[in-house]
């Protein structure tokens, strides 16, 4: 979890590839982190905010963990300000053991402060054409 980041200094990642070194003084319930001592020439400011790489996941086929431990597999609509998101023919992935169900859910609405984890599905077909 972040809470056990704050304080510490921390190599961040994004999307684009850039990289920030700082030290992690806060963060808020939509993911928006405050690095202190970073790069200033790197980027505008210190403070970056998460949510805004999910636009790169709108139609998109993407996997939702939530917070009450449920997970979901769908392609990505659209999101607000709050991180809600919609996905479409979202199916509800059930695990057991090392095999799983899909119960079909149709379109589905998630509130953002329930989401723990987004991924992007990549198939085995589309490894298969990048590499």
């Amino acid at each position: 979890s972040l809470v056990d980041e704050v304080d510490q200094d921390i190599l961040l990642v994004l999307r684009d590839g850039r990289k920030f070194v700082g030290t992690m003084r806060c963060f808020d319930k939509w993911a928006n982190i405050v690095i202190e001592n970073a790069d200033k020439n790197m980027f505008g400011g210190t403070q970056l905010n998460a949510t805004v790489s999910l636009v790169d996941e709108v139609d998109q086929d993407i996997l939702l963990v939530l917070r009450d431990g449920r997970k979901f597999v769908g392609t990505m609509r659209c999101f607000d300000k709050w991180a809600n998101i919609v996905i479409e023919n979202a199916f509800e992935r059930i695990f057991v053991g090392n095999k799983y169900c899909e119960i079909p859910r149709g379109v589905f609405m998630v509130r953002g402060e329930n989401v723990v984890l987004l991924g992007a599905i990549v198939s085995l077909f589309m490894k298969k054409n990048i590499n």
